[in-house]
């Protein structure tokens, strides 16, 4: 591929991925992509295929942006609440993509089979770097989606307060002692106890 065609190619995966995250996947059609990304709709087809093709595309690229994130080995366990946070957290722009990924699973088959490669080997990888068996990782996954998810509905969860709880959960699962707690501020403390 030439310069120009992978700056497309690139323009095209930002426009579907800007789209996904303003208006959803019901709302993201390939005449709105291309509108988006200033190039001629066929242009989708001739790079991915199809708007699935795209779709997974713009999964790959999301995931393999998440991968960035991950502090080598040697620094997971001290740096493990920062990458929860970093990754999974603060950006409610990666959380709203992934909710719309989720929710796509069940209708495009493309995105089911990517998720369905992702998510193993996400958990492998935290397996490798916790120290934890599959099991506890499934269930942090799966809550820190869970907090996300109802975070993007209620933005008043103390999502950082319950992200470090997990945190620590899977630290002490992992048999690393967890560092020492820091004293919580009066209105952490107060916002974390009013939603247990």
């Amino acid at each position: 591929m030439t310069a120009e065609e992978l700056h497309t190619r690139d323009k095209l995966i930002a426009a579907t991925r800007a789209l996904l995250i303003e208006n959803g996947h019901a709302a993201c059609t390939v005449k709105a992509i291309a509108v988006r990304a200033g190039v001629n709709h066929g242009l989708v087809h001739h790079y991915f295929g199809s708007k699935e093709g795209l779709l997974v595309a713009v999964l790959e690229h999301t995931a393999q942006e998440m991968l960035h994130h991950v502090p080598p080995g040697d620094r997971l366990q001290s740096d493990f609440k920062k990458f929860v946070r970093t990754v999974f957290l603060s950006n409610p722009e990666r959380t709203s993509l992934m909710a719309e990924f989720f929710a796509m699973a069940r209708h495009v088959p493309g995105v089911a089979a990517k998720l369905g490669e992702i998510l193993p080997l996400r958990r492998q990888m935290m397996m490798k770097l916790t120290g934890v068996d599959n099991v506890t990782v499934a269930l942090f996954q799966g809550a820190l989606v869970g907090l996300a998810i109802q975070n993007m509905v209620d933005p008043t969860i103390p999502t950082d307060a319950a992200a470090e709880r997990l945190a620590l959960l899977v630290l002490e699962d992992s048999g690393t002692p967890p560092p020492a707690p820091k004293k919580d501020s009066p209105n952490t403390k107060s916002r974390v106890s009013a939603h247990e």
